[in-house]
């Protein structure tokens, strides 16, 4: 029994380093990533392409230098909160510190973008448009709790999967 705990944790640990290690390649690569999806959201000519790489660079090193320790100091403060058990405003105080750290990224990476997506043309804003309104139908589709499935029964959240279990029983 000794054993097999030991190689569990043994395990536990190989896969928790292997997740870290995932993380940390995906994150070093984001600036490629996001050069990616942009290109085929917006179908950039070669000279937007070559103006978007040292943007997405830049974004991506001030995100390293500015964001990340934002987001460990606002770990160590939630981690801090948690151990003296959380409460509504510290839920509250979790959310601000989320949404500040968003809008700080966001405001970045727009001021960053904005040369690029001023020269976009009218054809690439208008695949960009279609581009968004196929992805917001694919997600209402996949939100949708009536969605039907291949099956034919409807899917049905959570919340509409346990009520369903309290009036049944």
């Amino acid at each position: 029994m000794k054993r097999a705990v030991t190689y569990l944790a043994l395990a536990a640990c190989v896969s928790l380093l292997a997740a870290c290690s995932v993380t940390r390649v995906g994150y070093n690569y984001a600036d490629i990533v996001v050069r990616y999806m942009a290109s085929s959201y917006l179908d950039l000519d070669a000279v937007q392409s070559e103006d978007l790489e040292p943007r997405l660079v830049r974004l991506h090193q001030w995100h390293r230098v500015n964001e990340l320790p934002a987001y460990a100091e606002l770990l160590r403060s939630a981690s801090q909160r948690a151990a003296r058990g959380i409460t509504a405003e510290d839920v509250a105080w979790g959310l601000g510190n989320v949404r500040a750290r968003y809008r700080s990224f966001a405001a970045k990476a727009a001021e960053d973008a904005a040369p690029v997506l001023t020269t976009l043309g009218a054809a690439q804003l208008a695949a960009l448009e279609h581009r968004f309104a196929e992805n917001n139908e694919k997600h209402a589709r996949s939100s949708s709790p009536w969605t039907t499935r291949s099956a034919g029964a409807p899917r049905r959240n959570a919340c509409s999967s346990a009520s369903a279990t309290s009036r049944a029983t």
